[in-house]
């Protein structure tokens, strides 16, 4: 998106292009309206990003969440599901944003880790950010988490998010 462009205004010697094939590297943010909540089966986007790991692309991504609710009912995807598959093609994917400890760690420089709580919707990307710096967190249930509970389990949430490898300090249903 052009706002998002924007923060490459400092870099005069930057050229934008949607061409894979042109490309030196990929910068991937935002929303993506896929018709699945996987990358794979979406064929356009898979062979793009075959280009880009033939050509040995580095892919920067801002924010590695994969998903968001929107409203009621929708939960959409994010450059952060992309980036994942990309990685997992085995493309170098270089991501600034949570759970990586640096947004964290700054935080911490400033408030003792005792006063710290991360708030959040998402385990794998909120929760285990607070869990690497070894600060409380709340997971919030309207959100990612909850949505993904109910299309992989049909036991209750509680024992869903018990057999979960990332784990919060405290659950709430809302702020």
């Amino acid at each position: 998106s052009p706002g998002c462009l924007k923060i490459f205004d400092q870099w005069p010697n930057i050229s934008f292009t949607n061409n894979p094939h042109e490309a030196d590297f990929c910068f991937i943010a935002g929303l993506l309206k896929l018709e699945s909540l996987t990358v794979e089966d979406n064929h356009v986007i898979m062979q793009d990003l075959k280009v880009l790991l033939n050509k040995q692309c580095n892919m920067v991504c801002p924010n590695p969440d994969k998903f968001v609710v929107y409203g009621e009912k929708d939960f959409l995807t994010l450059a952060g599901l992309v980036a994942e598959t990309y990685q997992n093609m085995g493309g170098n994917v270089i991501s600034f944003g949570k759970p990586a400890k640096y947004p964290y760690e700054t935080v911490l420089k400033q408030y003792p880790a005792k006063k710290a709580v991360m708030i959040g919707d998402t385990l794998d990307t909120d929760i285990l950010g607070a869990n690497q710096v070894g600060i409380d967190s709340i997971l919030i249930t309207t959100g990612v988490s909850n949505k993904q509970w109910q299309q992989h389990s049909s036991a209750s949430f509680d024992h869903w998010l018990a057999k979960q490898a990332i784990q919060p300090t405290w659950v709430v249903d809302s702020l």
